[in-house]
């Protein structure tokens, strides 16, 4: 199981074939406001891999781990790790100030893949080469995406990008932007 869509990609990029993988936060819910059903917390129960973005995104992530008791699940941090962002103040008050949306920063997201990968791994061994091989793939694609943005980024007129929603922290530091929610 994968809380939010962005750790359900790299997940499924990762496992491959290998996994049976489902998504716990449904499409276009805010995930810092939801919490699973008594059913879907039974469902996820049974997981092998529980992976969540942490920072905050997922607030009912402890409340979970602790119903199941810690050891029956291996949960994956994917921001363990990170170097983790305040956010703008008058955004998140309800995150404790950090900024969760990691993944924005490509660098973060090969980690966070890095650390999906390791826990698959470790609840997989058999399948090991597989899942290096899929995220040495993922790996790759993040790097060259890093060059573009990199590349395309040099000789812009202006650092600012006008944003609906201070979430692009992450973005921004890695290439010298100012985001304006």
């Amino acid at each position: 199981y994968a809380s939010i869509y962005p750790m359900y990609d790299f997940a499924q990029k990762i496992g491959g074939d290998k996994i049976e993988l489902n998504i716990i936060t449904p499409p276009g819910v805010e995930p810092h406001d939801w919490e699973p059903t008594a059913k879907l917390m039974g469902e996820m129960e049974k997981a092998d891999v529980l992976i969540y973005n942490g920072a905050g995104m997922e607030n009912w992530v402890d409340k979970v781990l602790d119903a199941f008791g810690r050891n029956s699940v291996m949960a994956v941090d994917a921001s363990r790790g990170i170097d983790l962002l305040k956010t703008l103040e008058t955004e998140h008050e309800h995150t404790g100030h950090i900024d969760p949306h990691i993944w924005l920063n490509p660098i973060n997201a090969k980690k966070q893949a890095e650390n999906i990968k390791n826990a698959f791994i470790q609840a997989d061994p058999a399948n090991k080469e597989f899942y290096e091989m899929n995220y040495k793939k993922f790996s790759d694609e993040i790097r060259d995406l890093d060059d573009l943005y990199k590349e395309s980024l040099v000789n812009i007129k202006s650092r600012d990008i006008v944003v609906s929603h201070a979430a692009f922290g992450y973005l921004a530091q890695r290439y010298n932007l100012k985001q304006l929610p």
